[in-house]
């Protein structure tokens, strides 16, 4: 429900404030940090993150630097607003 909010106001805001200010936001699904590492130890992470990405298309999990690389694309392209880049993968392909 949380991110289907964040959809709406993604859009809701990109229509309010256009076209002085643009919106877009990402959505990460699992991504690979210290956080859980820190938490649940190195062998947790290697056995979940290696699940996740052999449930994905592109047979990988995000990391830090691929969320970063979807914000940069709406930074650097000035004709965008409104819009949601899922960052996860391709996971979310198979739900569809």
């Amino acid at each position: 429900m949380s991110k289907a909010g964040v959809l709406q106001l993604t859009r809701a805001l990109a229509l309010a404030l256009a076209p002085d200010v643009r919106v877009n936001s990402v959505s990460p699904g699992l991504v690979s940090g210290r956080w859980f590492r820190q938490r649940f130890g190195d062998d947790a992470t290697v056995a979940l993150e290696s699940s996740a990405a052999e449930n994905t298309p592109l047979r990988a999990i995000a990391g830090p630097d691929h969320v970063a690389q979807a914000v940069m694309a709406f930074v650097e392209n000035d004709l965008v607003t409104g819009q949601d880049v899922v960052v996860d993968g391709g996971r979310l392909v198979q739900y569809s």
